[in-house]
């Protein structure tokens, strides 16, 4: 009877010698896929600076941020903390500024995220928009900022609110989408 209880905790010993065994194998195996995986840029650039020109040299945007990190498998270049500021053809500037923000390779056209603001500016520097969103959209060819998404704007003597915006830089032209509501004072 001894002998018998001795050979079941031997027996009991393997085979709890052996799970733990195979345990630490299956999360040997996890940690190897999960460091597989990681995105990790071809190069990064801490407070840059760049400007884009429209065809006759002028400057269209100057874009900055305090970190941009590039993935050229995603062709693109994801920002942190981004500000555009993009010269309309009325001699006013157009401001924005997001937490986070793309630029993508082959179009050069870029999209902000995360607390967007709009501020637009006359020649005098004189505010004419103040506009809010959760993203916001930079198509650099059409020169044309747009978002499908809400919207809070001030302007001089009025608020906004709508589901949708677009901005042509070129004609300085606003239009609102969907749901709009603006609310004038005098």
């Amino acid at each position: 009877m001894i002998r018998l209880i001795k050979v079941m905790v031997i027996v009991l010993l393997i085979a709890f010698l052996n799970e733990s065994f195979l345990e630490r194998r299956e999360k040997k195996v996890e940690v190897i896929k999960i460091l597989g995986t990681e995105k990790v840029p071809d190069y990064y650039a801490e407070n840059i600076e760049i400007r884009q020109f429209d065809t006759q040299g002028k400057l269209q945007s100057l874009i900055t941020a305090k970190l941009l990190s590039h993935y050229s498998d995603e062709g693109q270049a994801n920002l942190e903390y981004p500000s555009l500021i993009l010269a309309t053809n009325e001699g006013g500037q157009t401001g924005v500024k997001s937490v986070a923000g793309a630029i993508f390779d082959m179009s050069h056209n870029m999209s902000l995220t995360d607390d967007v603001q709009l501020i637009a500016v006359d020649e005098n520097e004189q505010q004419k928009l103040l506009l809010n969103t959760s993203q916001l959209n930079y198509t650099a060819v059409e020169h044309r900022l747009w978002t499908n998404k809400k919207i809070k704007a001030n302007s001089i003597r009025s608020k906004f609110s709508a589901t949708g915006f677009q901005m042509d830089l070129k004609s300085d032209q606003l239009s609102f989408d969907n749901n709009v509501q603006i609310h004038y004072s005098l």
